[in-house]
């Protein structure tokens, strides 16, 4: 008999009882991976070695013969059971708001504590300062608003006269995402952005709370916000929390570059971004049709702002069983 046809065979029938084995257990791997134990996955990586060693020799030995087809088919087989992406490390919505986007907040939290320390204050400077220098309110509100006060109205009821709850849900959730997204890209201006973004904001609301308490309707203003207010307020704070933590990792790289640091601020916070836009989808339907309408309770408006502060709060810090993803 020819030599090469004796080595093939010899081959062949030497190595056959391996080959089988492993074919075998690479079956009973992907008919149940959960019953592979670290000792037989340890095996089975040790052999698979082998079966590409022997997989090198048939081809170089024995070129477009059956025997290596097979083997390299075992070869295929098993660097897709070894190798294969786990499918928790794949893109989906119940790992981003499960791992990824708690991992995130809780990643910024002292970021965002900061931003609501800084807005707190631009509150009470801003009420201060309008409550002893009442123009101020005046400017921002302008003539019209302090008209409307001065007959004991809030502005905001002239404008849900006139412009349908559709069309007010529609631009009240477009102007808050893109205030959100203004205090997140503030943080590539070394955080000064979104520090901006935060005060003004927080200026804003105190010295609109002076003016309308100046007439006597805080309480209106209250019960008009208290349905949408904590939830939007909240979610402007975590927005410019996470670019305040872009713009902190701009300043202070530590021990890596500074496009380095900067890369992955920027990855984290993008999660902590996508994860908020959608609550003000939710906001904008309150605020359009709830926060106006005479016929709902302040008391349920209240409520409501509880409980869409709360469902928030309980998705972005909900514990990670996996620990914190990357």
């Amino acid at each position: 008999m020819h030599e090469g046809a004796q080595g093939y065979i010899h081959f062949a029938k030497s190595r056959e009882a391996f080959w089988s084995s492993f074919a075998e257990r690479l079956r009973s791997a992907r008919a149940a991976p959960g019953s592979l134990t670290f000792d037989g996955l340890e095996a089975l990586a040790v052999d698979y070695r082998r079966i590409l060693q022997d997989h090198a020799l048939a081809r170089a030995r024995f070129p477009g013969s059956a025997l290596g087809r097979r083997l390299e088919a075992l070869a295929v087989e098993a660097t897709h059971l070894l190798f294969a992406e786990d499918p928790k490390e794949r893109f989906s919505l119940r790992r981003f708001f499960a791992d990824l986007f708690p991992a995130a907040m809780r990643a910024h939290a002292p970021h965002m504590a900061l931003c609501a320390v800084l807005f707190v204050c631009s509150i009470a400077m801003a009420f201060s300062a309008s409550t002893i220098q009442p123009s101020i309110g005046t400017q921002i509100l302008g003539p019209e608003a302090i008209t409307n006060l001065e007959r004991g109205e809030l502005w905001t009821e002239s404008i849900s006269r006139v412009v349908p709850a559709s069309v007010s849900s529609s631009a009240i959730a477009t102007n808050n995402m893109s205030v959100a997204i203004t205090a997140w890209v503030g943080g590539v201006l070394f955080g000064l952005g979104s520090i901006f973004v935060v005060l003004n904001n927080g200026f804003l609301l105190g010295a609109v709370f002076a003016t309308t308490t100046r007439f006597g309707m805080s309480g209106d203003l209250f019960e008009f916000i208290g349905a949408h207010g904590p939830l939007e307020l909240t979610l402007i704070l975590v927005s410019a929390g996470h670019g305040l933590a872009m713009g902190h990792a701009l300043l202070a790289p530590h021990d890596r570059s500074r496009q380095a640091a900067a890369g992955a601020a920027a990855r984290r916070a993008m999660t902590g971004l996508v994860g908020i836009l959608p609550w003000f989808l939710v906001l904008g339907v309150v605020e359009g049709f709830v926060s106006p309408s005479e016929t709902v309770d302040p008391e349920v408006k209240v409520a409501l702002g509880a409980a869409l502060l709360a469902s928030f709060l309980l998705v972005a810090f909900r514990p990670i069983a996996r620990g914190e993803a990357s």
